[in-house]
């Protein structure tokens, strides 16, 4: 998350074989705070990237706990 700037474009962080969702989520709080009135986000995914994996993505950006952070999520999917 070290490397977030204003682009707003970063890669779930891997945490042995699984995603980190709690990092991510965390990366999202940072982002949170420079858009505090933004509210959509959109999710995108390689089409590798298994359909589990793009819903813990979006459950991970909507809030942190009872936070709310980015509720309207929208999914984008790459092509190769």
């Amino acid at each position: 998350c070290a490397g977030i700037d204003s682009s707003r474009d970063f890669t779930v962080p891997k945490k042995g074989r699984d995603y980190d969702w709690p990092a991510l989520t965390e990366c999202v709080v940072r982002v949170k705070e420079q858009y505090r009135n933004e509210h959509t986000v959109t999710v995108s995914a390689d089409p590798q990237v298994e359909y589990e994996h793009v819903v813990a993505a979006m459950d991970s950006v909507r809030n942190r706990g009872k936070e709310p952070l980015f509720l309207d999520v929208m999914i984008a999917v790459g092509v190769r």
